[in-house]
């Protein structure tokens, strides 16, 4: 539901397989997607959020992340924990992202990660990633 006087979404209890423009408000700060059975995004379900600041995608099957699904300029906290994850690539686009919660995923291997976060170094100022095969 969309609670228009905190300009956020919730769909715990929402059984989801896409986000395909889920949501007619367009100023969305604060988007909480969890606890379903979301398993991708696709690259323009999320383009018309772009005033998001906190998103929590956590407790879904998300699998991968695609270039372009998170160009979100604003997102500051992103919580995609208890996805389904095997890498953290493509998060080199949240230029402002201050909090990435990836833990209790598939991430075996942080090399690429690496690479896709160095340009989050100046502004990330936590990263958990515990709970993955790579830790």
């Amino acid at each position: 539901y969309v609670d228009e006087t905190a300009n956020a979404t919730t769909n715990s209890d929402m059984k989801l397989k896409r986000i395909q423009y889920l949501l007619c408000n367009t100023h969305l700060q604060h988007l909480y997607i969890n606890h379903t059975t979301l398993k991708s995004l696709s690259s323009t379900a999320l383009t018309r959020y772009s005033q998001l600041r906190t998103m929590d995608l956590s407790f879904n099957n998300i699998t991968a992340i695609t270039s372009g699904t998170l160009a979100l300029p604003f997102l500051a906290s992103l919580n995609l924990s208890n996805n389904l994850l095997k890498s953290l690539d493509y998060l080199q686009e949240l230029t402002n992202l201050q909090c990435l919660d990836a833990s209790n995923n598939k991430i075996s291997s942080l090399t690429m990660s690496i690479h896709m976060l160095l340009p989050l170094a100046d502004v990330l100022v936590q990263l958990n990633v515990s709970m993955n095969p790579v830790c």
